[in-house]
């Protein structure tokens, strides 16, 4: 059995982790190996991991001395793992018990040109209140541009996922999305596929920041980075800057949302915006 790394970035959330740390532990897939970065927290972060390492040696725990942010730390578990496997778990969600063992059993199955997996996910609303959210069979670059239809975690091995290859320490957003980008675009004819199950428990129920006006300005920025950073043209780079306004777009303000769509000065955009504006759901 080829080990599994799961890297989990944390920060002040000792209760949320606790538990995403005991959906790895118990797996039904057991050659596992937990890395914990803690990004200075304050709160019982240490002793509660240090609990599980008296118990199970397959945690590993390290803590920078300052704040570092997200890209950084995952990059750090990434540095740090011995896996030949590598997926990532934010601290405030969890897996279902068998997640990782139908990612080794699809890896070995796979057509070569499949670089990485995910999964559809279930969404946590509110306590007793879940709902399932279905990605599609397959993604490839050309379709990263209209949506993210992957999530924030894929499973690969180190081969693609790597110090050389990671998440870009330079954006405040969209992250996962990048490093998607980064992947795809690096990998010629590749693809992402789904393994179909929901394996995936994003927990919304805790109390979290609402999208605004100025995360959106943020969004903006990250996207336009991605933009220039692979010079993506024409009806691509119209389709990727569109997703900006997919973030609960109804809690933007309407002034807010109609400045910068009439300044994109395109149709296709504008349509869009109008489809995200009546149909669209909250969303993280």
């Amino acid at each position: 059995m080829e080990l599994v790394t799961v890297y989990i970035p944390t920060y002040n959330r000792s209760d949320l982790l606790a538990r995403a740390i005991l959906s790895v532990l118990n797996q039904s897939y057991t050659e596992v190996e937990i890395i914990v970065i803690d990004d200075n927290s304050t709160d019982d972060t240490y002793a509660v991991v240090q609990d599980f390492i008296k118990n199970d040696l397959r945690v590993k725990y390290f803590k920078n001395n300052e704040n570092m942010g997200a890209c950084f730390n995952r990059n750090l578990a990434i540095r740090l793992s011995t896996g030949y496997f590598l997926t990532g778990l934010d601290d405030d969600d969890y897996f279902t018990a068998d997640r990782i063992e139908m990612f080794v059993n699809k890896w070995w199955g796979r057509d070569k040109n499949v670089i990485a997996l995910y999964s559809n996910i279930t969404v946590k609303e509110f306590d007793n209140f879940y709902c399932k959210r279905t990605y599609p069979e397959k993604v490839n670059v050309k379709s990263l541009y209209i949506k993210n239809d992957v999530g924030n975690q894929i499973f690969t091995t180190k081969e693609y996922l790597n110090s050389s290859c990671c998440y870009d320490v330079n954006l405040k957003s969209c992250q996962d999305l990048e490093l998607w980008i980064k992947l795809l675009t690096k990998h010629s004819f590749s693809s992402f596929i789904n393994v179909d199950e929901y394996t995936y428990v994003l927990d919304k129920s805790h109390p979290h920041e609402r999208i605004s006006s100025s995360s959106i300005e943020k969004h903006t920025k990250s996207i336009n980075y991605i933009v220039d950073k692979y010079n993506i043209k024409g009806l691509d780079k119209n389709r990727l800057i569109s997703q900006v306004f997919t973030y609960d777009v109804r809690s933007i303000k309407l002034s807010y949302l109609v400045k910068h769509v009439l300044l994109s000065f395109n149709l296709y955009i504008y349509l869009r915006i109008i489809k995200y504006y009546i149909f669209n759901k909250k969303s993280r």
